[in-house]
């Protein structure tokens, strides 16, 4: 999701700005009631086990995440927000 938003470049293969993430900016995450997790783009660089998920278990996501919850390992329970509404990247 971030190599749609990092650059000008149109999303495929390569697209996502690594040297850009692993420099740092923060990703902004909000959940439909307004609350917003920052998290730093150093801590999803070069990693392909954090996600944006639609699905849990091969199921849609329960109501306290539908539609869409950030997951993966070594985040902490605050860093996984559900019910995501909209992401804001702000680059340096």
């Amino acid at each position: 999701m971030c190599g749609l938003l990092d650059d000008h470049k149109r999303h495929g293969a390569g697209d996502y700005n690594a040297a850009l993430a692993k420099r740092g900016y923060k990703i902004l995450i909000e959940s439909a009631d307004g609350k917003v997790v920052t998290i730093p783009s150093q801590l999803i660089a070069g990693r392909d086990d954090i996600i944006l998920s639609g699905k849990m278990n091969g199921s849609d996501l329960p109501d306290p995440y539908f539609p869409l919850r950030l997951v993966g390992p070594g985040l902490t329970q605050q860093q996984m927000p559900g019910r995501i509404a909209r992401i804001v990247l702000r680059l340096p």
